[in-house]
């Protein structure tokens, strides 16, 4: 079991500030690459349509990195459509 580790108020304080501040500037580097390499990206369901799939199949092909996915929030997967385009070429 980890020991624990006892944290001032303070040092929390400015803890959560400082990565809340490390955290925008992540946002403001994923901002400038996504102009810099415009790559685009759908909805599971939607690369499921463009491919004939379920959405479920896409999510594990997402998963084995079949497909070039991204994390766009807590839950929601965005598909690269360069990638489906990749497998589709691929397949057919």
């Amino acid at each position: 079991m980890p020991e624990v580790v006892a944290i001032d108020p303070q040092t929390l304080i400015h803890l959560t500030e400082h990565t809340m501040c490390l955290v925008k500037d992540l946002q403001n580097v994923l901002a400038s690459l996504k102009q810099v390499y415009p790559d685009q990206y759908v909805s599971t369901e939607e690369a499921a349509e463009i491919m004939g799939v379920t959405a479920q199949n896409v999510r594990y092909m997402a998963r084995r990195g079949t497909l070039k996915s991204i994390k766009d929030g807590p839950r929601l997967v965005r598909i690269s459509v360069q990638s489906i385009r990749a497998y589709m070429g691929n397949s057919h």
